[in-house]
């Protein structure tokens, strides 16, 4: 298939004896009213539609009805014989809506309908809108509204489509998106980076009042109040593998303050190499989120396996401190084949060092500015200990308030129990990633710019539909998603082919296989 370039082409004012009628009228019409270029460049675009329509209707018109003689024979031995009655379906493409007529199969007319050759031959979808369609729309759907998709095709192909037939797409071939990501094929081993990174988190998606059984009917106070308790977090996960990016603690913590540092005393930092990302909402009948932990967990162990076999690699989980991500990786994770490393984020971290820090100090002190810049390289240089000592001494020297007390304590506890996740001397010595920024621009990018757009709210079912395919996009997936979407449902409408076509199916995949 001839793709059109980008590149200028030469002009040359004869070439208009090549093109079709239609367009040579058109051109005429343009160059005698004086036209601007853009409206000829609209009239050339309906009148490319317009040829486009006509040789569909044409070549769908050539294809005939299908038939295959009163009988057909199955591979399965099964004979089915042609009903009486030809059917009907609508087709809409990209060009506009066509009415297709088709002999059908089955044993005897009344009954179910086994086989339609001209659908099979065809590969037409089970719904009414063309692969072709399906893909550009759902790809649109992936930034987009519903509504806004729908006036975007409008206006470019005249060809009106409803929300609720867009949202019905996105969810017939969401299904496809699980299978799809969980049967991937391993990149190039010699392709991939020296470090096998596994990261994963939670973002929250707004969900419509009836998915919210224990929420009032109306809510009174400030915006923010009104959204309290309508969200459901959604497991985000990711995989990659990256070169090590040796670092000492100085140069981290100065990263970590904000400073500039020359870049020639900085290599530049490697980029993620084959980044796959999944996000799924889901809630099993008692309304855990068993089933999402689960599912997520397992497509990381399945990645770490295929792609890092033998474990040479070493194996980094990177996670912010909540407990239950850490839990599910102890419960799907192979930690002692692999010899797993559990780092926590130093973001997280530095987030808890300066709310401990501005407990002991007034924000924006010299005192503040200093006590955490100097604990902050201890954490960096793997002397947690020391930090916590030095900063229960200061508090108890201060004489806080029992209630920052508390929130001290809170803080030297979460320390206390990552502290086997906190050796940062050891990591960035090895080059190994310890801030997790890949899982929070997932979370942003897969989750946050299409969820939480002006307004929305969700259904389980349509966020979940929405970030399986979001995650195949944001893989870099979605070109080689589309073909595995209409092969799946193409063998899921015709299970059982003719006796012929299944014979030669098979003498093709055997002379495929001499050919390899």
């Amino acid at each position: 298939m001839t793709k059109m370039t980008e590149n200028p082409i030469e002009i040359n004012p004869s070439d208009i004896d090549n093109l079709p009628a239609a367009l040579k009228t058109c051109l005429n019409s343009a160059q005698e009213n004086g036209e601007p270029l853009h409206e000829t460049e609209q009239n050339i675009l309906d009148a490319l539609l317009e040829m486009g329509r006509q040789a569909m209707a044409c070549h769908i018109a050539r294809m005939g009805n299908g038939d295959q003689g009163s009988t057909l024979e199955m591979a399965d031995g099964t004979e089915l014989n042609r009903l009486p009655t030809e059917h009907t379906r609508q087709y809409c493409s990209i060009f506009g809506r066509f009415t297709i007529s088709r002999v059908v199969y089955g044993t005897r007319a009344g009954q179910k309908i086994e086989f339609i050759p001209l659908d099979h031959q065809l590969q037409l979808p089970e719904s009414v809108f063309s692969y072709l369609l399906q893909n550009w729309d759902q790809s649109f759907v992936q930034g987009e509204p519903y509504n806004k998709v729908a006036e975007i095709i409008k206006k470019i192909f005249h060809l009106s489509q409803s929300v609720n037939s867009l949202e019905r797409s996105c969810l017939q071939m969401s299904e496809a998106a699980p299978e799809f990501m969980n049967t991937l094929s391993p990149p190039l081993a010699e392709k991939e980076a020296e470090l096998f990174v596994l990261q994963a988190d939670h973002k929250g998606v707004a969900m419509r009042r009836e998915e919210q059984p224990g929420l009032p009917k109306s809510t009174k106070g400030k915006e923010s109040d009104k959204r309290k308790g309508e969200k459901k977090m959604a497991l985000v996960t990711a995989v990659y593998s990256v070169d090590p990016y040796i670092r000492t603690p100085k140069q981290m913590c100065s990263i970590l303050m904000g400073e500039r540092l020359p870049k020639d005393d900085f290599p530049s930092r490697p980029k993620p190499c084959f980044k796959r990302v999944r996000a799924i909402l889901q809630r099993n009948e008692a309304g855990t989120t068993h089933g999402q932990t689960k599912e997520g967990y397992q497509w990381l162990k399945g990645e770490l396996v295929t792609r890092n076999p033998d474990g040479e690699k070493p194996t980094i989980l990177l996670c912010d401190g909540q407990p239950s991500l850490w839990e599910a990786g102890e419960d799907y994770l192979p930690h002692k084949a692999f010899n797993i490393v559990e780092i926590l984020d130093i973001m997280h971290v530095n987030g808890y060092l300066w709310e401990a820090v501005h407990l002991i100090h007034p924000k924006k002190s010299p005192q503040a500015s200093a006590l955490y810049q100097k604990q902050l390289l201890r954490i960096l240089s793997g002397e947690l200990p020391v930090v916590l000592r030095s900063l229960k001494y200061i508090a108890s020297r201060n004489g806080l308030i029992k209630a920052d007390r508390d929130k001290l304590e809170k803080i030297f506890n979460y320390f206390t129990a990552n502290e086997n996740r906190m050796k940062y001397n050891e990591y960035l010595e090895k080059g190994y990633p310890i801030a997790s920024g890949v899982i929070e621009g997932a979370c942003r990018s897969v989750v946050k710019d299409r969820m939480e757009q002006s307004g929305m709210r969700w259904t389980m079912d349509g966020a979940n539909a929405v970030l399986a395919l979001r995650s195949v996009h944001a893989s870099g997936l979605w070109d080689d998603f589309i073909p595995f979407y209409i092969q799946r449902e193409q063998q899921k409408r015709f299970p059982v082919l003719p006796a012929k076509i299944a014979a030669a199916n098979d003498e093709t995949v055997y002379h495929d296989r001499l050919l390899a």
